[in-house]
């Protein structure tokens, strides 16, 4: 495989998708939106994390380090492979977490066939193509905030 056939292939992918429906079109638009986002240095962050976690309950605390969606080590039909709930009172998302070392991994039949196999992350890696991987990146987030992921794995 060589770096030109990498490069076409993830143009293909993402240039010959269907049109979008509204969610995705939202999803990919938030995804875009926070690419710009200019993350805060670790001393402005501490302070803020520490008064979040101040006015949280343990109930709240609790679930966000243990998690929900399985039950006996089995995933239940329809939750990401990892979940963590929101906390709306204060305004924290949910966190959706999938596997994705290919493509959004299908855990139930109803979502075979409405994923991207995607090339290998080390072959793409070998390339040394920064653009080729961008696009391949955005097309990946695409996809996974499309399906309500946010956080790949």
């Amino acid at each position: 495989c060589c770096k030109a056939g990498l490069k076409l292939l993830v143009r293909g992918l993402t240039s010959t998708r269907p049109q979008l429906c509204s969610t995705m079109r939202l999803s990919a638009s938030l995804l875009f939106a926070s690419a710009a986002y200019t993350p805060l240095s670790w001393d402005e962050a501490y302070p803020q994390a520490a008064k979040l976690v101040s006015q949280m309950t343990m109930e709240e605390k609790y679930s966000m380090m243990s998690g929900i969606g399985w039950t006996n080590w089995v995933l239940d039909k329809w939750w990401y492979v990892g979940n963590l709930p929101a906390v709306e009172r204060l305004g924290i998302p949910s966190v959706n977490m999938q596997d994705a070392a290919g493509g959004f991994r299908t855990y139930w039949d109803e979502i075979i066939g409405t994923v991207t196999c995607w090339p290998s992350l080390l072959s793409m890696a070998a390339t040394w193509d920064v653009d080729t991987m961008h696009e391949f990146s955005v097309a990946l987030g695409q996809e996974f905030a499309g399906k309500g992921a946010n956080t790949i794995l």
